[in-house]
């Protein structure tokens, strides 16, 4: 009996032990993702200081009991991730607790590109832009390199040709929003800073030519460029002779939020003092950008991109010396200058995105852009200039001094130029991953509207009779004016699909059209695409590529425009015809160091084609109501 009731005393203890144990216990639930949403499988989540822990499920999602009523530490970590702790009290209900982890910077992850590969796609360059500002250029940046890569004759420019082509034949893009560059800039002196901030940027892909359908049409290349998505606190500054530029980036504490904002300021006194023509240059130049994007989900997320250029320039010509002929027969000609040059050049971007990801593999984006320009372009300069006979005997004292004149003369240059711009563009591209298919699809629709008020002219006296010459009247030597206003619209839409094909997926093909309708000059272009890449199963690290297409470039208001200020608003759009093809092989040699061999042949065609010509950055077109055929 004594023995009964012992047991039953017992068994009573045991039973309201696991009462008050259940009551003090709560249950914390949640789900664990990456910064992309992506949700994590086999993630540790354990309170710290004891065994009690669990893994994620395949759905992200883990459940465990902790105390109720106590300060518990909870700590989530993966391999590949940094790990994330926090915190809670819990009453007597569970709680509910999402986590996102953040990648690690240090760790290289295996990853598939199926939208786009450099080294698969013919015509594009592998840009490294980590040391980019360290480059011997007086522009520096990205476009510095570029033009080191495909060249440009002019060293005080960001502008560069390629393969033939002109400053206008080149497209930009910076987070998937097109940009644009100033209209009345004629000379290196006046250009400023280019949009691209080489501080805010985390990846280039430059395309020479043969590239795919979703980007837009011009006929020459592509320069595609993503700005960093901060995940930590950090900035620099780099200060100059030329100038100076800072960076900021950070990132909230719930990482939804993240900034990244940058400051430039430029000038090239002191590098445009040694310019043949001297006096006094006072070019300023200031650029800031900003970059704000925002997690609202998993799902959903917010870009806005701001940028702001105000450009200066001012330039008193004084004196300009050259000397020109041969060992024996030798002349100078000296220019003195009266007057001055005010060039203001000021533009605005502004660019909003909303990325929405109904599932894993669908991703649907909507762009919401406007470029506005307002630029005066004003100068009253008189140059009187001489010309003389340099002594050439090497005997005399007065070696190389003027001996006597053989002619005076006088050129006035005037303009008044203002021109203001606006560019607004609503666009919609998409995404879905099928596999061995990649499907990308866009439409967009662009507004264009010019205000243009041009007046220009240059008289040239010789000999005090003005050229050309005429007994009666007063020629000059070229005189423009003109007022012009222009709206127009157009509309443009793709799709293309990156198929992975052949063993192991060692053939890529993408196959792509575009369609392009401008409503000013009711033209449709239509441009099919094609890419091609195989990567053979060798001992050598070696890909084949192929690329070929058709591309056009609708006119915008610079064709349209001849140098007299005539539009042309029935001009149809300038079409070529590219072929693509090459090689690159990488390797180590010198001490296991890598090297890549490339190798690429281009054939260009090209019809409807508008002549032009330079005057240094400023572009001439030509005789714009007839068209040419060039290969």
């Amino acid at each position: 009996m004594h023995c009964t009731k012992y047991f039953l005393g017992l068994l009573v203890l045991c039973l309201l032990s696991a009462t008050t144990r259940a009551q003090s216990t709560v249950t914390l639930s949640g789900t664990i993702t990456d910064e992309d949403g992506h949700k994590l499988y086999q993630v540790s989540v354990i309170e710290t200081g004891t065994d009690n822990g669990t893994l994620t499920d395949s759905n992200g999602r883990y459940q465990m009991v902790i105390p109720a009523g106590e300060k518990t530490t909870i700590r989530a970590s993966s391999l590949g991730y940094e790990f994330e702790t926090f915190t809670i009290r819990a009453a007597q209900q569970d709680l509910t607790r999402d986590v996102v982890l953040q990648q690690l910077l240090t760790v290289l992850t295996e990853i598939e590109i199926k939208d786009q590969s450099i080294r698969s796609q013919a015509g594009n360059m592998e840009i490294n832009t980590q040391k980019v500002n360290e480059l011997p250029s007086t522009v520096g940046g990205i476009e510095g390199l570029l033009k080191i890569l495909v060249g440009s004759n002019n060293e005080l420019t960001s502008q560069y040709t390629v393969r033939g082509g002109n400053f206008d034949e080149n497209l930009v893009y910076v987070n998937d929003f097109e940009i644009y560059r100033p209209f009345l800039v004629r000379s290196g002196q006046q250009e400023g800073l280019s949009f691209v901030n080489s501080d805010l940027v985390k990846g280039v892909n430059f395309s020479v030519g043969g590239f795919q359908s979703r980007f837009g049409d011009k006929l020459s290349s592509v320069l595609d460029v993503s700005y960093n998505r901060p995940r930590k606190f950090a900035g620099s500054v780099m200060l100059s002779f030329l100038g100076a530029q800072a960076h900021l980036e950070g990132i909230s504490a719930n990482k939804k939020l993240s900034y990244l904002f940058g400051a430039r300021q430029k000038s090239n006194q002191y590098l445009l003092q040694s310019q043949p023509t001297k006096g006094q240059y006072n070019p300023s130049f200031t650029d800031i950008q900003g970059l704000l994007a925002y997690k609202f989900s998993s799902k959903l997320e917010m870009e806005f991109i701001l940028n702001y250029a105000r450009n200066r320039f001012s330039f008193l010509p004084q004196k300009s010396e050259s000397a020109f002929g041969l060992v024996n027969e030798a002349y100078k000609l000296v220019t003195l200058f009266n007057g001055q040059e005010k060039d203001q050049f000021d533009s605005r971007f502004g660019g909003l995105s909303l990325s929405y990801r109904p599932s894993e593999k669908t991703k649907l984006k909507l762009l919401f852009s406007g470029f506005q320009t307002n630029e005066f372009e004003t100068y009253d300069l008189e140059g009187e200039y001489g010309l003389y006979a340099l002594e050439s005997d090497l005997g005399k004292e007065n070696f190389g001094q003027e001996i006597f004149s053989l002619g005076t003369g006088k050129i006035h240059d005037y303009a008044r130029n203002y021109l203001e711009a606006l560019v607004g563009t609503i666009a919609h591209k998409g995404s879905h991953d099928a596999g061995q298919h990649y499907f990308q699809w866009g439409i967009e629709g662009t507004v264009v509207k010019v205000a243009d008020q041009l007046m220009e002219w240059q008289r040239r006296d010789s000999a005090g009779f003005s050229q050309p010459y005429h007994p009666q009247e007063v020629f000059m030597a070229r005189s423009y004016k003109a007022d012009n206003e222009l709206t127009y619209t157009k509309a443009a839409a793709y799709i293309q699909d990156n198929i992975l094909m052949g063993p192991n997926n060692n053939m890529t093909l993408n196959l792509g059209i575009r369609g392009t309708y401008t409503f000013l000059n009711e033209e449709l272009l239509i441009s099919p695409r094609i890419q091609y890449s195989l990567k053979p199963n060798w001992d050598h690290d070696i890909v084949f590529r192929l690329a070929t297409g058709l591309y056009a470039q609708p006119a915008f208001y610079r064709e349209m425009r001849s140098p007299e200020g005539i539009l042309n608003t029935d001009l149809k759009a300038q079409k070529s015809y590219h072929i693509a093809t090459g090689f690159d092989y990488n390797l180590k040699m010198l001490d296991d160091r890598p090297f890549k061999l490339s190798f690429e042949d281009f054939y260009k065609s090209l019809w409807d084609s508008v002549p032009y010509e330079y005057d240094n950055l400023r572009i001439h077109y030509l005789d714009n109501i007839h068209t040419r055929h060039y290969d």
